[in-house]
């Protein structure tokens, strides 16, 4: 342990880290022009939240694959339950990509929505798509 710990020191030093440095200053999670504190890291480590890192970059390393999608769910009655969708779902465009990185960043989780009404409360747009007239079940 000694070994690994003058080790650790010794790149410290070498990258011009301190050596009181929190995880978040030195691993970080970049999408969507935001930059934020990483929340996890390898999982040999043991961790929740599963991060691989890319080379460093100034002293920093960025998370380049990991967990994208992290739940806790309460079988009980109602179902409950508590997740995180860290890089978005939606790669056409930036509005979303970043929306919970924030969350991420803390180590926290967002309510999972199941009822129609929990859903329509957080709905941006809702559109309906008619269906043509004659139209099958398997060519719907």
């Amino acid at each position: 342990m000694i070994e690994a710990l003058d080790a650790a020191v010794t790149r410290m030093e070498g990258m011009k880290l301190p050596l009181d440095a929190r995880w978040g200053d030195v691993y970080r999670v970049r999408v969507a022009g935001e930059d934020t504190p990483a929340s996890g890291g390898p999982g040999e480590l043991g961790v929740f939240r599963t991060l691989n890192f890319g080379a460093e970059r100034q002293g920093r390393f960025e998370a380049v694959a990991g967990d994208s999608f992290v739940a806790a769910v309460e079988f009980a009655r109602p179902v409950r339950a508590r997740a995180l969708l860290v890089y978005g779902n939606w790669t056409q465009g930036r509005d979303h990509r970043a929306d919970q990185l924030g969350l991420f960043a803390r180590g926290a989780l967002r309510p999972v929505w199941f009822s129609q009404a929990e859903v329509l409360a957080h709905t941006k747009r809702l559109e309906r798509i008619a269906v043509p007239q004659g139209a099958t079940a398997a060519t719907r």
